[in-house]
């Protein structure tokens, strides 16, 4: 599968030390299958940092989810199992995974999601009720994240495409 990486500089080499913290799934080299999704990271990361931002191409090895050699997760869309990992790996402060995973597949924590999960931490909002928004109010988002060295060998840097 075609995957992307929206960022402010071309990715040659993946360096798992230089993720950030606190993201969805942890600390991760994240990609999507959804090239305008990657394209509009790409923006943003690049008006942050001064460039017009880059979107890397790489192919996935979808064959990782049927190995034993890698321990997945996958989340076919929201869900309160979803939301509870999300949550846990957002307030994570140590500078390593609450979880073993090697690789997550799932949907994002856009901004408008991520403002409503703080709302739904300080107990603005039940779960159910902030799961009944996701259904309705955003559309499909999708991401792999990459947590270990070894889940690196699935995926193959493929090209750039210039935004």
């Amino acid at each position: 599968m075609k995957v992307f990486h929206g960022s402010y500089a071309l990715i040659n080499e993946i360096d798992l030390s230089k993720c950030e913290l606190q993201r969805d799934f942890g600390k991760a080299f994240y990609v999507t299958n959804i090239r305008e999704q990657a394209l509009f990271w790409a923006q943003r990361k690049g008006s942050k940092h001064g460039t017009e931002g880059i979107v890397t191409e790489f192919i996935f090895l979808e064959s990782a989810f049927n190995s034993t050699y890698f321990k997945t997760l996958k989340f076919d869309d929201y869900s309160e199992d979803w939301l509870d990992f999300v949550i846990e790996n957002r307030k994570n402060e140590t500078s390593n995974n609450i979880h073993d995973f090697d690789i997550i597949e799932g949907p994002v924590a856009d901004d408008a999601i991520a403002t409503r999960i703080a709302f739904y931490m300080r107990g603005g909002i039940s779960k159910k009720d902030f799961l009944e928004d996701l259904k309705f109010k955003h559309s499909k988002s999708h991401q792999l994240a990459f947590c270990t060295e070894k889940s690196l060998l699935m995926l193959m840097n493929h090209g750039i495409i210039l935004t």
